[in-house]
């Protein structure tokens, strides 16, 4: 090892395709991110080949506010909770306002991040605030959660994607009135598991 690095892609794997860490979605038409940091210099990340996305058969209204509650619950104790976050996020352009709370053991403190930008940590008790700035257009927007002292990394809280004049859960799949909520589960370490509740709460007036 010569101790040099170099950061190739940023971004998220999600539903067989790539997203940016911005939420920027590669497109025909918009094919590459130019990235800039002041330490690493910029460089080009770029899509080659595309497939068709799954169409919405149904249509709705976007949603601008959320809500998610996500815990971690002992598999090995009935399922009682270990920990908790609830958030509350708004959607105004392309920004994602989001604050909450945590609730988990005093030795513990949780970090939070929606898409790729840090959020307040917090300890138990204490508030969460914070936002991110989504790229123009269609965008995938990602919330997640660690808990520390912990090894196992950040698992999913929730995800929308803005795409046209709808907001979806999943490609293909809008948010609706009768169908506001998305659910994330994940093996948080051998006794514990994460469970998340991610729901629009309110959706653009007519």
């Amino acid at each position: 090892m010569d101790g040099l690095s170099k950061v190739f892609w940023r971004g998220y794997l999600d539903e067989g395709s790539f997203s940016g860490n911005n939420g920027f979605i590669y497109t025909p038409n918009s094919t590459c991110m130019l990235w800039k940091n002041p330490s690493l210099g910029e460089h080009n990340e770029c899509c080659v080949a595309f497939a068709p996305a799954i169409q919405a058969q149904t249509t709705y209204r976007k949603c601008k506010a959320f809500r998610s509650r996500f815990s971690i619950l002992n598999a090995d104790d009935n399922f009682s909770i270990f920990a908790t976050v609830t958030m509350n996020y708004t959607l105004n352009g392309n920004l994602v306002t989001g604050s909450g709370n945590y609730s988990g053991p005093s030795n513990t403190t949780i970090f939070y991040r929606l898409t790729d930008f840090m959020m307040s940590k917090s300890a138990d008790g204490l508030s969460l605030t914070g936002n991110a700035t989504l790229k123009d257009g269609d965008a995938k927007f990602f919330a997640f959660a660690m808990i520390s002292p912990s090894d196992n990394g950040y698992l999913t809280v929730g995800r929308f994607i803005r795409r046209g004049d709808q907001t979806l859960m999943s490609e293909g799949k809008p948010f609706t009135p009768q169908n506001n909520c998305d659910y994330f589960n994940e093996q948080y370490s051998p006794n514990q598991v994460s469970s998340s509740k991610f729901c629009c709460q309110t959706f653009e007036s007519n």
